[in-house]
């Protein structure tokens, strides 16, 4: 993943990103972990990440952060701060070094 500044224009186009991020992450979590996560709750795949040993406690709380992230933009029409947009992102190209050499 390349971390990048994002700009969004409309309303829509802030919640299409975070639903393809998260879709993105979550099938992720699928093929390499066997977390069903496509078709769970964020707190659920957050639960299942816990007994998932493979994945290091910080990196359990960037996920957690993003999912939460997402999950307001998504539903209660949450507006995150330009900065937010790339913080967002670092955790998830961390998440893939940490994973891939790991």
């Amino acid at each position: 993943m390349k971390s990048r500044a994002i700009s969004f224009g409309r309303p829509e186009k802030k919640k299409e990103y975070y639903t393809r991020l998260t879709d993105t992450v979550r099938q992720y979590l699928d093929g390499e972990f066997a977390i069903p996560a496509m078709e769970q709750t964020s707190s659920e795949t957050m639960q299942a990440l816990v007994n998932c040993k493979e994945v290091e406690a910080k990196e359990r709380e960037r996920i957690a952060e993003m999912l939460t992230t997402a999950d307001y933009v998504k539903f209660a029409k949450f507006t995150p701060l330009q900065d937010e947009n790339s913080v967002i992102w670092m955790p998830l190209t961390n998440l893939s070094i940490t994973l891939t050499n790991g």
